[in-house]
């Protein structure tokens, strides 16, 4: 997901943030498994949103993340 704020810059080895960030997805999501450890991607969208933002539902928020845990 692009950050128009961080992805500005290139990192220090002159990669930009946005790839940068894409490559440790991955990463995480090929190395973290082989560890036996689980791991649980929620998007954004998978909330409640106005104007871009998560709006907080505390019951909502918590049964979101619940399902996604099952």
């Amino acid at each position: 997901m692009a950050v128009p704020l961080f992805d500005r810059r290139a990192t220090v080895s002159g990669v930009p943030r946005g790839e940068q960030r894409r490559l440790y997805d991955q990463r995480k999501a090929e190395i973290l498994p082989q560890q036996g450890i689980r791991l649980v991607v929620i998007h954004k969208s998978e909330f409640t949103t106005k104007a871009d933002r998560i709006v907080r539902d505390h019951e909502r928020d918590i049964a979101v993340v619940r399902a996604r845990l099952v």
